[in-house]
C-alpha cells in the first residue's frame, strides 16, 4: 500500500464519518424557531432586545402592544401588529413580555389560549399574572397548546408541589436576570446565606 493512498484512505473515512454525523446519524429531532411565526406581547425595550435575538432566525415577527405603532415604524422594523387573540391562534411561539398592572393582569385570558394555535410554544419572561393560571393549566394538560416556558410564577418562590412541575411540556428556571456576580441582591448568594 502507497503511503499517500492509505492517506486518502484514512481521510475519506473521516470525511464519511463527519459527513454522517452532519447528517444527523442519531436522527435527533428538535423544534426550531427557524422561519416560523413568532410573537411579542409587550414590544418594550425588552421586547425590541428579544426581536433583535431572533433576526437570525429568519423568523417573521408579529407583536401586541396596547398602541400600536406607526406604519413606517413597523415597517423599518419588520414587525406585523396583530390583536392578542390572533397573535396566539396564529404563531408558532409567543414571548410575553409585560409588567403586572392593572390592565394586564389575565390579559391573556381562557378565551384567547382556547384559539391558541395547538403548536404553540409560550415564552413569559415577564410576569405569571398576566396569564389565566388555571386556563394555562388546562391547556397544557390536554396538550392544546404545545409548551410553556417561564422563569415567573403566580406564587414565588413556587412550591416543590406545584402542578406545573408535573407537566412534561412545561419548563420552569428560576427568575434571576439580574443575578449577576457581585450584587447584593444575587441570588446564589441569598441561598448559601440561607442553607449555612
Amino acid at each position: 500500500i502507497k503511503p499517500d493512498w492509505a492517506l486518502m484512505t484514512y481521510l475519506h473515512g473521516a470525511g464519511r464519518a463527519e459527513t454522517r454525523g452532519a447528517h444527523n446519524w442519531a436522527d435527533a429531532q428538535t423544534a426550531t424557531l427557524y422561519r416560523k411565526n413568532v410573537g411579542i406581547v409587550g414590544y418594550g425595550l425588552i421586547g425590541r432586545e428579544i426581536h433583535r435575538r431572533l433576526q437570525g432566525f429568519d423568523v417573521c415577527v408579529h407583536y401586541y402592544h396596547r398602541t400600536r405603532y406607526p406604519e413606517r415604524i413597523e415597517t423599518s422594523l419588520g414587525l406585523r401588529f396583530r390583536p392578542l387573540d390572533e397573535l396566539f391562534a396564529t404563531c408558532d411561539a409567543v414571548f410575553v413580555q409585560l409588567p403586572l398592572t392593572s390592565t394586564t393582569r389575565g390579559l391573556v385570558s381562557r378565551i384567547v389560549l382556547q384559539q391558541a394555535n395547538p403548536q404553540l410554544v409560550i415564552i413569559n419572561c415577564g410576569r405569571a399574572a398576566v396569564i389565566d393560571e388555571d386556563a394555562l393549566y388546562e391547556n397544557l394538560r390536554d396538550r392544546r397548546i404545545a409548551g410553556y416556558a417561564a422563569d415567573v410564577f403566580w406564587r414565588e418562590p413556587m412550591s416543590f408541589f406545584d402542578r406545573f412541575r408535573r407537566l412534561s411540556n412545561c419548563l420552569i428556571t428560576p427568575h434571576m436576570a439580574e443575578s449577576l456576580p457581585g450584587r447584593k441582591h444575587d441570588l446564589l448568594e441569598r441561598a448559601l446565606t440561607r442553607i449555612f
